[in-house]
């Protein structure tokens, strides 16, 4: 068990892959998820345990901890009110980023990229460092534009503590809102690696050589012309009954057209598409060795494509990858789908005695072998 616990935490992604046929993850039946000792959850604090209180939205943490104090004895105010006052600056940033949503009793492995990028960048805020450098890589991206003006405060507080902060950035808005603008080109490669125009945002926007200056001054847009849509090729209809925060959705991804996942961060679209999408589709198409993952002890996930569909592989070209497939591109060769029992609208389903007989052949060594790549 010690040398498959060390392989399940190996860099190398065929020894974690090995790993995860002998590990299995199950909550614990003393602390019932919590990883908290019964001695800890003996407390109650306003008839709340510190389980029930690390188990709420951040949001609700706040909300909880302001009307703590007036029932609370008074011997305790004094330490009430600077532990309150510790609290509250702690969660502020992470509200400001739109991190409201999560719970202090999230694993840290179910977070978004955005997701802990902007942690890492509140517990910088919250050092209160003065004459640093910091420089981030566009800290936007994955942002919703709701999320932004939290953004651009939380870099505003680091250069009003005395900071410098240098960052790449293609947000107009945040390049806007900055000091002094270093603008590379004219265009890539071999065409670029010059500095074409440097400045305050104002100086650009009427400097002729400046590519940005037009967007930043707002005499140019970004036009994008609308395809024709696409012919009926068929659709994948994806079910999830419980993963992550979503809660009994479906959705449908037409074949041979472009699909958009919008929302703010932390909506679901990484689960939906990462989590549900891409093994759903390989388990359709009997091509996926990991149907299921570790950190569940069921897969809640089925795909359902109409009988037109032709999907001949799965591609996943992300910054994050899914659970249980390699870092950077991973491809899947595709098989002859078997035929699931029949769902509803005539649609075919997979079933979980299905995913765990198929899981149960490739651990044997048989069935569809699956080659990866990364970069």
């Amino acid at each position: 068990m010690a040398a498959a616990e060390r392989a399940a935490r190996s860099e190398s992604e065929r020894s974690r892959r090995q790993a995860e046929r002998y590990l299995v993850t199950q909550t614990c039946s003393v602390c019932h998820g919590t990883r908290l000792r019964p001695e800890a959850v003996s407390s109650r604090l306003d008839d709340r345990t510190i389980a029930d209180i690390a188990a709420r939205e951040l949001g609700g943490v706040r909300a909880f901890a302001a009307q703590l104090p007036p029932k609370l004895p008074v011997e305790l105010e004094r330490l009430t009110t600077g532990l309150l006052s510790e609290l509250t600056g702690a969660l502020q940033p992470l509200l400001d980023l739109g991190l409201g949503y999560l719970s202090l009793d999230r694993e840290g492995a179910t977070l978004s990229t955005e997701e802990r990028q902007r942690i890492e960048l509140t517990s910088t805020v919250r050092a209160n460092t003065a004459g640093m450098l910091y420089v981030l890589d566009e800290p936007s991206v994955g942002l919703h534009p709701s999320n932004l003006e939290g953004l651009r405060s939380t870099i505003a507080a680091l250069v009003a503590n005395g900071n410098s902060v240098v960052f790449v950035e293609h947000d107009i808005a945040l390049i806007r809102g900055s000091d002094w603008i270093i603008e590379l080109g004219p265009c890539a490669g071999e065409l670029g690696g010059t500095i074409v125009a440097q400045g305050p945002p104002d100086r650009l926007q009427s400097d002729p050589r400046s590519v940005i200056g037009p967007f930043l001054s707002g005499r140019a847009t970004v036009v994008r012309e609308r395809g024709a849509p696409p012919a009926s090729a068929g659709e994948i209809v994806i079910a999830v009954t419980e993963l992550f925060n979503l809660r009994d959705v479906t959705a449908r991804f037409p074949i041979g057209g472009l699909s958009a996942l919008c929302g703010p961060s932390g909506a679901g679209k990484t689960a939906l598409m990462l989590d549900s999408l891409v093994p759903a589709a390989r388990a359709a198409l009997g091509g996926d060795p990991c149907q299921r993952t570790s950190a569940r002890s069921s897969w809640p996930v089925s795909a359902r494509p109409s009988k037109s569909t032709h999907l001949p592989s799965v591609k996943t070209l992300a910054r994050r990858a899914p659970p249980t497939s390699a870092r950077g591109i991973t491809s899947a060769a595709s098989s002859p789908t078997p035929k699931p029992p029949a769902g509803e609208a005539g649609r075919p389903a997979i079933s979980r005695s299905t995913q765990r007989r198929a899981g149960a052949r490739r651990a044997a060594g048989w069935g569809t072998s699956t080659s990866t790549s990364s970069t």
